[in-house]
Order: structure tokens, then sequence, then C-alpha cells
């Protein structure tokens, strides 16, 4: 049997790819610096960013390089896990895993590297902004939330058909999941 890179013995521990919860505990001198040191870089890329006039748009990678068996995984899985700021989003994605390497590929596996409770934070970050605009009489996010004149006279407010929408109470009429 043969290891990564021909190597005649494992160099992991135990197995190659800690879990999210093993990832959490970090230790070792040099794990902790290279920590400070990816958390100084998100730092930095976040200041630069703010200086210019920044857009919803921006994306940014680190890529961490390494020896094998060094701890690149257990690293990158332990700053996801890390409460940074509130506005960036870390995910972990293992290159090597993806086949074909195309674009799709690649953005596939960064959406499946975040996390369920960032997508539902978003579902209710965005319905909630519907439905500000629907109170403010905006026809379509209205039409959207599937409020309807049914829901008027029954005494429903927006605010309650759109957390009946988040909290899954009810399915909204236009395809939001």
């Amino acid at each position: 049997m043969t290891y990564p890179y021909g190597l005649k013995t494992n160099p992991y521990p135990s197995s190659p790819t800690p879990t999210e919860q093993d990832a959490k505990i970090l230790g070792g001198t040099r794990h902790i610096e290279a920590k400070e040191t990816i958390t100084e870089c998100i730092s930095d890329l976040y200041k630069k960013i703010t200086r210019k006039n920044s857009t919803d748009n921006d994306f940014r990678v680190i890529t961490l390089v390494q020896d094998v068996g060094s701890g690149k995984t257990h690293l990158a899985l332990h700053v996801k896990t890390l409460k940074t700021r509130q506005d960036i989003v870390t995910t972990y994605v293992d290159l090597s895993t993806i086949s074909p390497k195309t674009n799709e590929s690649i953005y596939n596996a960064l959406i499946h590297g975040f996390s369920k409770e960032l997508f539902s934070d978003l579902k209710q970050k965005f319905l909630m902004q519907m439905c500000d605009k629907a109170q403010r009489g905006d026809p379509l996010a209205k039409r959207a939330l599937g409020y309807g004149i049914i829901d008027k006279l029954k005494g429903v407010t927006l605010k309650q058909k759109t957390e009946d929408i988040i909290y899954d109470k009810q399915a909204c009429t236009k395809g939001i999941p």
C-alpha cells in the first residue's frame, strides 16, 4: 500500500481529514502562529476592501500551502469555525477533491462549504427586505410573498406573512425556498 506522494508510511496520526468538531481545537505553537497570520491576512484584506469603493461582489481567496501532513486542513477548518467579523464569511474547500476542475464545480464546492445557518440567515434577510418593500407599497414584493386580499381581510400583516415563510409555516408562492 502506498500513501500520498509515494510515502511509505501514513503521515496522518488518525484520519487525513479532521472533522469540523475536531478542528475547533487547535494546539501547537506553529498552528497558533499560522492562525494569527491568517486572521491578520483576513483583516488586511478587509481594510483594503473598505478603502476603495467596495461592491457586494468582492470576493477573496486565501490559499494554504505546506508539506503533506503539516496540518493545513486542520488549520483551514479551524479558521472556518472562528467567529470573525459579521460581514466576513469563510468556507473550506479541498481543491484536490474537485473533478473536473471547472468554474462551475469549484463554485459548487464553495457553496457546499458554507453552513446551513448562513443560508438560513440569508433567507431571513432577503425575506425581511422583501417585506419592507411590500410595506412601502411594492405590488411585486406583495405578490412574491403571496400576500393578497384574503390575507388583508383575515387581518394578517405583511410581517406575519413573511415570518410564516421564514419559519416554514407556509410556502412562498414564487419559489423562494
